[in-house]
């Protein structure tokens, strides 16, 4: 579909399928569900120790209260992160080198210390008719995974393919084991867990690139860091 002036236009979402609306539902509930459960034992648990005037232990069980509020505090941001990213917003025309530019940005916003360094290079002037803000929060999502697989170099490349232009993200983090590399899309699949990940990262790019009508490959293996390439029509 194309407007007047023949630029793409960007699909509207899908209808919710409610049986996959529910399979969310119930995955967000559960992540939710488990930091809060650790959170109220560990809470009854320090007042049986200060009962006992255990003040040492206490402190203990205190530190790790803190640790799974820190927990539940990072899903509650990755939430909400995902959410507002699926918020529609009209399309702009827009460089490929801005979206990139203002995604690193937007991703050192969120995490400011992590050293990554960021090499952008190819047809960097290729124009994109876009929901600017939904794919700066798609691409910032791929470079916090970046980061926190301990990748200290991300090669982003612009190139064209006929109407289509070519984004590929490269990192040298330590890449995914080739068993879980199918299901990394998968909505709340996360090896990370424990650190605080959602899960939701790969889904939410995955959406917003179905919705611009283009596609997603990623290729991986465990030590060797990760490749996204993105298509996406070009304006």
């Amino acid at each position: 579909m194309s407007t007047s002036r023949g630029v793409p236009e960007i699909s509207d979402p899908l209808e919710p399928n409610p049986l996959e609306l529910g399979e969310f539902v119930r995955g967000l509930a559960h992540d939710i569900a488990n930091p809060l459960n650790a959170m109220a034992m560990n809470a009854e648990l320090t007042k049986v120790l200060l009962e006992r005037g255990d003040a040492a232990g206490a402190r203990d069980v205190l530190q790790r209260l803190l640790a799974d509020c820190a927990r539940c505090g990072r899903l509650v941001q990755s939430f909400q992160r995902f959410g507002g990213a699926l918020q529609s917003s009209p399309p702009e025309l827009v460089s490929a080198a801005t979206l990139l530019q203002d995604s690193i940005t937007q991703m050192q916003g969120e995490l400011p210390d992590t050293g990554l360094e960021f090499h952008i290079d190819g047809a960097t002037d290729t124009q994109l008719q876009l929901d600017v803000p939904a794919c700066v929060r798609a691409f910032a999502g791929v470079l916090r995974n970046a980061a926190e697989a301990g990748a200290t170099t991300v090669n982003l490349h612009v190139a064209t393919q006929g109407d289509r232009a070519v984004i590929t993200i490269s990192d040298n983090g330590g890449g995914i084991e080739a068993r879980w590399l199918p299901r990394v899309s998968e909505p709340f699949f996360t090896t990370r867990r424990t650190n605080g990940a959602s899960g939701l990262g790969l889904t939410l790019v995955q959406e917003i690139v179905r919705r611009h009508g283009g596609t997603l490959k990623i290729d991986s293996a465990q030590g060797q860091g990760t490749t996204l390439t993105v298509q996406l029509p070009r304006a």
